[in-house]
């Protein structure tokens, strides 16, 4: 069977433009960071990306946001880890910030089946809260696996968990 070039040809600029998306947008958000020796910060644009590109575009969005995530993750990895370490650890908040944005997104489909028009006060709050809960997986995996490597102390794990 082969494959339509144009096709693929579109998939790989999705993928590398999410990518790039996602990378750009974390390199801003690290610069208003608060903590700027452990690279945590309050806003993370990457998330708006994220499940913005979940909701267009559904699974034809992971390649390019998984890429993205990882890049992000291994450029701005906190402490001394090992080589294998580091990987882990950004394979591990990747996984936990594109969790978060599928898991968002989903649950607003559910939410709003017929899409944002159907939106009131209660639905509204409703979906803020969907989308808070979500990004606490993201929150969790990040700052879980940077505690469990010994990139943040113990002490960091709590407040930045609840920080973020």
């Amino acid at each position: 069977m082969t494959r339509n070039p144009s096709t693929l040809k579109n998939r790989l600029y999705t993928t590398g433009g999410l990518a790039l998306a996602y990378l750009a947008t974390a390199e801003l958000g690290l610069l208003i960071g608060f903590i700027p020796a452990w690279k945590v910060t309050l806003i993370w644009p990457p998330s708006a990306i994220a499940l913005i590109a979940v909701i267009l575009l559904g699974g034809r969005a992971l390649p390019g946001l998984v890429l993205g995530a990882l890049a992000t993750s291994l450029l701005n990895q906190p402490g001394d880890l090992s080589p294998l370490s580091t990987g882990l650890v950004a394979l591990a908040i990747a996984l936990g910030a594109i969790t978060s944005a599928l898991v968002a997104a989903l649950a607003l489909r559910r939410l709003f089946p017929e899409g944002p028009g159907t939106v009131n006060a209660l639905t509204f709050l409703q979906g803020t809260m969907i989308v808070f809960l979500a990004c606490a997986i993201g929150a969790l995996s990040g700052m879980a696996s940077l505690t469990i490597s010994g990139a943040l102390p113990q002490q960091a794990f709590l407040p930045g968990v609840t920080l973020w």
